[in-house]
C-alpha cells in the first residue's frame, strides 16, 4: 500500500523487495530475504498477480526476482463490420531480475548508498502475440547522521524495446 500511495515519490525510499519495481537502488537495503505476493480485482474481470523475492547474499549484495501477470478475463471479439468472431482472453507476463550492491559508507549506518539493475522480459497475448524487454538502473543515498535526515535517488526506468505487434 505504501508504494501505491506515494506514487513516484516511493523511489526515495525503497528499502525492500518492491524496490525491484520502483528503484533498484534500494535493492541493496534489503537486510534479509523478502517476499511480496498480491492479488488484485479489478473492475470488468480484470485481475492482476505480483509476486516478488529479494535475498541477500552477503553483506553487500543482494538478487531479487519478480513475475507479474495480468489477466483482463474474455472479451467478445467482433469483426469492423460488428460480427462476432468469438472471444479472447487478453494476458501480460513480466519477468524480471534485480541484483542491489551496496557501494560506499558515509557515515557510521550500515549501507549509505546503493546500486542496483533490473532487467525485465515482457510477452502480451492479444489476438497477436508480442515479446519486449527493458531495463532499468537506479542510486540510493540515505543521510541519517544528519539534524534532519534525507534520502536522495535516481532512477532510469523503462529503457529498452518495446512490444511490435503484427
Amino acid at each position: 500500500a505504501q508504494p501505491a500511495a506515494m506514487g513516484g515519490a516511493y523511489a526515495g525510499l525503497a528499502g525492500n523487495v518492491h524496490a525491484l519495481f520502483y528503484n533498484p537502488g534500494g535493492l541493496g537495503f534489503v537486510r534479509q530475504g523478502e517476499i511480496a505476493l498480491m492479488h488484485n480485482e479489478y473492475l470488468a474481470g480484470i485481475r492482476m498477480q505480483y509476486l516478488a523475492y529479494a535475498q541477500r547474499l552477503n553483506e553487500n549484495s543482494v538478487l531479487a526476482g519478480g513475475l507479474r501477470y495480468m489477466d483482463a478475463g474474455d472479451i467478445d471479439h467482433t469483426d469492423v463490420n460488428g460480427n462476432s468472431q468469438g472471444s479472447f482472453r487478453p494476458r501480460n507476463y513480466v519477468y524480471e531480475f534485480g541484483w542491489g550492491q551496496s557501494i560506499a559508507d558515509l557515515t557510521d549506518a550500515e549501507h549509505d548508498v546503493s546500486l542496483g539493475v533490473t532487467g525485465r522480459y515482457f510477452h502480451s497475448d492479444l489476438l497477436a502475440h508480442a515479446n519486449g524487454y527493458s531495463g532499468d538502473v537506479g542510486i540510493q543515498t540515505r543521510y541519517t547522521e544528519t539534524a534532519m535526515p534525507f534520502s536522495f535517488s535516481f532512477v532510469a526506468q523503462n529503457m529498452g524495446s518495446g512490444q511490435k505487434f503484427d
